[in-house]
């Protein structure tokens, strides 16, 4: 299950049963981070969501650094897939071996920018917008801080009606940039790809009618970005409300408008988003796509359900109630 998800009930007093059946899965995996000078401790468990029994659960006590804080989450992965029975791939494999950044600051500034992406609210994005950039500064090779900053950077100039941000390039195409910077230190970074997406889709011109075949090209690259995305991280929910968006543009399908009409009828943009929900199953921007009656969910009711789940999930954000 996505980040954005999991991380939703930090600090909340949630039963494990309940939290189970939000996530919809069938173990949970909590624990701690205490850090005490250049010492921290680090405590995880699984738990059976079925009957609340423990099938492990382990301290760890290291010295204060990202080599060994990361150290632990792969072993910790690692147990856990022994556990469930699991097998890792190569590539899973990769990533439990990738350390991001070396600087716990850097880290930690990334980390608090990705959950104020989370709710859509100008000001969590300014201060994501932030966090980004002070990533970037205390470790300029670390791909997820140009990453983070390019989603932070789209998405508030979007809600926030077109304002500037003093740590945002002024154009589009230099934010595509920075998308291709942080591809650049990562190639296999899922985030990076998406954000190249995003910030090619920024790019779109429907100004006039001959701009239209040169936008399909733009959104085809910005599609295939998405995918490989995707296809890198299949729990990046941003990626999924981005790609299920760019499909429903009408000029995509051959013959419009029918094959626009038949690829709505076929559920093409609405199976995209349940795919993220399936991972991300508390995310605002999935529940508010799904909540668009007619052009996603086929009935006023759907339509209606998503809505008050936002607002059920995230009650001081206006998202659930403009929908």
């Amino acid at each position: 299950i996505a980040r954005q998800s999991s991380f939703s009930f930090k600090d909340k007093d949630v039963d494990i049963a309940t939290m189970a059946q939000q996530l919809n899965v069938r173990h949970i995996l909590e624990g701690s981070v205490r850090r005490s000078g250049d010492r921290v401790r680090i405590t995880a468990q699984l738990i059976d969501a079925k009957d609340s029994s423990h099938l492990w659960s382990q301290t760890y006590d290291r010295d204060y650094s990202a080599e060994n804080l990361f150290d632990v989450q792969s072993e910790i992965a690692r147990v856990i897939t022994d556990r469930l029975r699991m097998t890792l791939t190569g590539e899973d494999e990769g990533r439990l071996a990738n350390v991001p950044t070396r600087n716990t600051e850097a880290y930690t500034a990334y980390l608090i920018g990705r959950q104020r992406l989370t709710d859509r609210k100008v000001e969590g994005l300014a201060d994501a917008v932030e966090q980004f950039a002070l990533a970037v500064e205390l470790d300029p090779q670390f791909a997820g801080a140009y990453s983070g900053l390019v989603d932070a950077c789209s998405l508030y100039g979007g809600y926030s009606g077109g304002k500037s941000n003093e740590h945002c390039p002024p154009s589009p195409a230099e934010l595509e940039q920075l998308a291709r910077k942080a591809l650049e230190l990562d190639p296999e970074s899922g985030e990076a790809w998406i954000s190249l997406g995003g910030a090619i889709r920024g790019q779109m011109d429907f100004s006039s009618f001959e701009s239209v075949p040169e936008s399909m090209l733009v959104l085809r690259e910005a599609i295939a970005a998405f995918e490989r995305g995707l296809e890198l991280n299949p729990t990046l929910s941003q990626g999924y409300h981005w790609l299920g968006h760019a499909h429903q543009f009408i000029h995509l399908y051959p013959d419009p408008p029918r094959g626009w009409i038949e690829a709505y009828q076929a559920g093409v943009w609405e199976s995209i988003y349940d795919k993220g929900l399936e991972v991300d199953p508390l995310s605002i921007p999935l529940h508010y796509q799904k909540s668009l009656y007619p052009l996603v969910s086929k009935s006023k009711e759907g339509a209606i359900r998503h809505a008050q789940r936002m607002v059920e999930i995230a009650p001081d954000s206006p998202r659930g109630y403009s929908a």
